[in-house]
């Protein structure tokens, strides 16, 4: 972290400073942190997002918890885009408790706060963590996009199917008819999604084109990248053009682009590779970097999956064995450490591992990848009468393996 040259001669050994500073008045320290902040602002005015975090740190321990909000806020949002996931949880939780301090329990704020630690949590596979926070915020909530959005979170980082229901329908009553606005977009993604899951892959299409006529001339790029992604899938099964997924994939490339976020260029740049017919592994090496750098482990096994399609494709089996076993070893280990459910990646390495063994004739192998697909994952723990873990997949991955 930077410090403030000018204050640096002040305190040469750290135990003077803590003697000096504690024998000063609270009222007194008070009007120190106030003075340094203003006194940082002030000089350095120029390039103040070096000092955010001291910013943060003077008016914490100031009167002026306004500043503190906002220098706390802004720390987290740099930590942020720079990914540095933990340090930014930090901040925003600093943020809370500033924002707890100054007593307004419906400061539109605190829903921003908590919203913005749940994409985090949701982001690094801290699923029960990205929950909580996504509640919390419907608690101090009022603004009914707002609240959609929170709601459409939720059913995203749920897997029981009676609990996604739940959520998107309380998501759709909540938007009301807000159906030109960008929640709308989210929502008919999540349609899309489940129309496609329930074997209605032209509904799906049509559902995700809706979507994104409401977005993909606006700054959305989150949802033009999302309902793109659908829409590329869903067209490469639907129709016989190539140059509808292509379409899909470069819109979401030029949006991607716009945004200057590598997390969803990476996606792009994914999708780009799916409408073209997977044949570039560079890609994907460079795509699973990027998504270890961010954090986002569910799309480093998604790119692992894509990468074995890859190698298939070149006839190179015992790579593409190698790019699923990655995969599995991740999400197990996403497992075993509670960060959440890889949302699907990992039967899909499975099924992979499974029809390379069944083409080759090695039933052992094909056995051994069975029972392991059907191994229960560890997601968080349903409400008591909630649900059901089975996921209707699991017959159709078993009945193509043999």
């Amino acid at each position: 972290e930077r410090s403030v040259p000018e204050l640096e001669y002040a305190f040469k050994h750290v135990l003077t400073q803590e003697a000096t500073y504690q024998g000063i008045l609270e009222n007194q320290r008070k009007a120190f942190h106030l003075l340094v902040a203003q006194g940082i602002e002030r000089l350095y005015r120029a390039h103040i997002e070096e000092y955010y975090e001291e910013l943060a740190h003077h008016y914490s321990w100031s009167e002026r918890k306004d500043k503190a909000l906002e220098y706390q806020l802004k720390s987290a949002e740099k930590a942020k885009k720079q990914y540095a996931n933990e340090t930014a949880i930090e901040f925003y939780k600093k943020a809370l408790e500033v924002a707890s301090g100054m007593g307004d329990e419906t400061n539109p704020q605190r829903v921003e706060i908590y919203e913005s630690l749940g994409r985090i949590y949701d982001l690094i596979g801290r699923r029960q963590n990205a929950q909580e926070a996504y509640t919390k915020g419907l608690e101090s909530c009022s603004d009914r996009r707002k609240r959609t959005r929170l709601y459409l979170h939720l059913e995203g980082c749920v897997d029981d199917r009676k609990l996604k229901e739940h959520y998107l329908n309380l998501a759709k009553e909540t938007l009301g008819d807000d159906t030109n606005s960008p929640e709308m977009a989210s929502i008919y993604c999540t349609l899309s999604r489940r129309a496609w899951n329930d074997g209605e892959p032209i509904l799906a299409l049509e559902t995700a084109q809706k979507g994104l006529e409401l977005v993909k001339d606006t700054d959305n790029f989150e949802e033009i990248v999302a309902l793109c992604d659908a829409a590329n899938w869903f067209s490469i099964w639907v129709t016989d053009s190539e140059d509808v997924p292509n379409m899909y994939a470069q819109i979401a490339y030029d949006a991607a682009k716009r945004s200057g976020d590598r997390g969803l260029i990476s996606h792009a740049m994914l999708l780009l590779q799916r409408a073209s017919g997977i044949n570039d592994e560079s890609t994907f090496l460079e795509n699973i970097e990027i998504y270890k750098m961010i954090g986002n482990l569910k799309q480093v096994i998604h790119n692992y999956a894509y990468l074995h399609f890859c190698y298939l494709n070149k006839a190179e089996q015992e790579k593409a064995v190698q790019a699923l076993r990655e995969g599995i070893a991740l999400s197990r280990r996403m497992e075993a450490q509670e960060e959440g459910s890889s949302g699907g990646w990992l039967k899909w390495c499975l099924y992979g591992l499974g029809r390379i063994y069944a083409e080759s004739g090695n039933v052992e192998m094909v056995e051994k990848w069975s029972e392991e697909l059907l191994r229960p994952s560890h997601p968080a723990p349903l409400p008591e009468g909630e649900g059901s873990r089975e996921d209707p997949h699991d017959l159709f991955y078993l009945n193509a393996l043999t």
